[in-house]
């Protein structure tokens, strides 16, 4: 019982962290979708990811 309450609360704490970096691939996989994408851009979002 114990470790399913410590996951909950991993999620719980984690959820930001999880949407933002959610939110940064998929605007990452917008940019890469262009036609001609901003590497620069692409490129700022690979980083803030890693």
């Amino acid at each position: 019982m114990e470790n399913n309450a410590e996951q909950e609360d991993f999620i719980k704490v984690t959820e930001d962290l999880r949407r933002m970096i959610y939110e940064k691939e998929f605007y990452l996989k917008v940019e890469l979708a262009k036609k001609e994408p901003d590497t620069a851009i692409a490129l700022s979002f690979q980083k803030n990811i890693n």
